[in-house]
């Protein structure tokens, strides 16, 4: 019965409580997409200066339960720079649900397809903070309503669609065709009574949303500000370089375990060396 206290010390040991990993999955800026109107360079952000995103920083917080995305930009606290505002964060869950057109890492030809974005957490246009919604956008056409969804918002400048032709002697230039905001029907209900805030500091717009982990740790995302100027996209796996609101991976686990499992047939093993010399 001698080892029973170290055997269950490290039962104990094995499920105790562990701190959370605060690495989150950072996403590039590679995308470029949609039809950069008179501009012949097709880049990343058009103008650059507050129209321009670093990247995305993704994790689960709040035990797991709550999604954050950061998204790293100077358009933060820039809202209503030339007739633009915030957009929507866009969201589709699952395993490789990105399907942009064209070739990577920019697919500069890709455009909002019907059924791109399942999920949308929505943003005051110009509000530094504030508190949402996420919802079903119906998958519809851009800038038509899908009864009892709501209405996928294309790319504008002061409400107007970016089309083409732009006169080119204007010196503006546009990102057309992307899904920039998403305006819910007036009877909408909220996917699976999802709330969601939003907060903007210098650099940053932050997202929470507040969905128990119902989302998943897999699934595809987009955000940018309303002229798409510059849009960040791609595919999420938060498990990829972070674990859920400090839980470790099955594998994790498994390693910890082990090395509990060590310590107690160290320390079992001295105490049986101690008692035969006790004895002798």
């Amino acid at each position: 019965m001698r080892y029973r206290v170290p055997f269950l010390a490290v039962i104990a040991l094995s499920f105790a409580p562990l701190p959370a990993f605060a690495t989150p999955f950072v996403l590039a800026n590679d995308y470029w997409g949609g039809t950069n109107t008179y501009n012949p360079a097709n880049g990343n952000s058009i103008g650059g200066g507050v129209f321009t995103i670093t990247n995305a920083e993704i994790q689960r917080v709040n035990g797991g339960n709550t999604l954050e995305v950061v998204i790293n930009t100077a358009y933060a606290l820039n809202a209503g720079t030339d007739g633009t505002g915030y957009g929507a964060l866009f969201i589709t869950p699952g395993i490789n649900a990105w399907h942009p057109t064209g070739t990577g890492p920019n697919y500069g030809t890709d455009v909002y397809k019907p059924g791109d974005w399942q999920l949308a957490a929505t943003m005051g246009l110009t509000a530094n903070s504030g508190t949402g919604g996420l919802y079903e956008t119906g998958g519809g056409a851009l800038g038509v309503l899908t009864p009892g969804k709501g209405t996928i918002v294309a790319s504008n400048v002061n409400g107007q669609t970016v089309t083409y032709p732009i006169d080119p002697s204007s010196g503006w230039y546009f990102r057309q065709g992307q899904a920039v905001q998403f305006n819910p029907d007036s009877n909408a209900a909220k996917y699976l009574n999802i709330s969601d805030s939003w907060s903007v500091t210098a650099g940053k717009i932050t997202f929470d949303i507040y969905d128990g982990g119902a989302l998943g740790n897999d699934f595809a995302l987009s955000w940018g500000m309303t002229c798409a100027n510059d849009i960040i996209a791609g595919q999420v796996d938060l498990l990829s370089q972070t674990t859920i609101g400090g839980v470790p991976e099955p594998s994790t686990w498994a390693m910890m375990i082990l090395g509990f499992a060590g310590v107690g047939f160290m320390t079992y093993r001295r105490r049986n060396q101690s008692a035969a010399l006790r004895v002798a």
